[in-house]
């Protein structure tokens, strides 16, 4: 995702060129995250949908309905999601670890390791 607006970081997807790859928008301004959506697999039947996103480790009340809405929105056209990312959330801060795994396992996503 390119930065116009922001300095530093952002995301980057880099892979082989063997892999059928199919960019889908990429998402930042306005949000409290940057996102950057692909399918991998395409045009596969039922190709993967990977999600990478970057959420700066500032607080921003708005993140998790703005992320629920995103999971909601792509979790009923896709049966495969790859969540791939920097979500900054500190696992030991209950209450908000809490709020942020709700919608995960609303839509049965779960963590990896």
């Amino acid at each position: 995702v390119q930065r116009t607006t922001k300095r530093g970081g952002g995301l980057v997807v880099i892979s082989k060129a063997n892999l059928k790859m199919k960019h889908l928008q990429s998402w930042s301004p306005n949000t409290s995250f940057e996102l950057y959506l692909f399918e991998l697999g395409h045009p596969q039947p039922q190709p993967i949908l990977c999600a990478v996103v970057y959420r700066p480790p500032k607080y921003n009340k708005h993140f998790l309905p703005e992320f629920s809405e995103v999971l909601a929105n792509w979790a009923a056209r896709y049966e495969r999601i790859l969540l791939l990312g920097d979500f900054n959330i500190y696992i030991f801060r209950k209450t908000f670890s809490l709020r942020f795994h709700q919608p995960c396992e609303l839509f049965e996503f779960y963590a990896v390791g």
